[in-house]
């Protein structure tokens, strides 16, 4: 009775392997994949409370301050417009190009009669009309004041026609 039970487990065994062998070989099989990436991006901004704002002056702030001498060479007070700096990740330096639709002048919307030029000032350097129009500094700085001073040229200064003055000052950042 023994060889007859371990004759039974054998037979049960093999039944058992093959059922399981033929199973495994018609298993179903899937398979994905997983993308890993990282993408670095540079950023290069304008900060501080000029960057993108308007400035709308009152009479005093684009008349000169005497009236004497030569209308060409009548300066006007200084005005603040404001601070500017750079915020990036970019490490090396920057340039900055400075130009205006006006050429540094205060133009009539309507006449293009020009009231006064000016200039600014930046990081302790003047900025006019064919002078200093281009700047490098670091691509990551702290803001500092940008100041505006009229400079001459004055239609009437007691005077001016009626309307709007204006000029717009572009400035570009580039790294190198």
């Amino acid at each position: 009775m023994k060889k007859q039970w371990l004759k039974k487990l054998k037979v049960l065994l093999l039944l058992s392997f093959a059922v399981t062998a033929s199973l495994s070989l018609h298993a179903a099989e899937d398979s994905t994949e997983i993308e890993l990436s990282y993408t670095y991006v540079e950023y290069l901004n304008f900060v501080g409370t000029a960057a993108g704002a308007a400035r709308y002056f009152n009479h005093d702030e684009v008349m000169p301050l005497s009236n004497k001498g030569n209308p060409a060479n009548r300066i006007g007070q200084k005005v603040n417009l404001g601070t500017l700096g750079l915020n990036s990740n970019i490490t090396g330096d920057c340039t900055l190009d400075f130009s205006t639709q006006n050429d540094f002048q205060l133009e009539h919307t309507t006449s293009g009669k020009v009231l006064t030029s000016y200039r600014l000032e930046y990081r302790n350097t003047e900025i006019t009309s064919g002078s200093n129009l281009q700047m490098i500094l670091p691509c990551s700085y702290p803001v500092s004041n940008i100041d505006f001073t009229t400079t001459g040229k004055y239609q009437n200064s007691n005077k001016p026609k009626a309307g709007v003055y204006q000029d717009i000052v572009n400035i570009t950042v580039t790294s190198q």
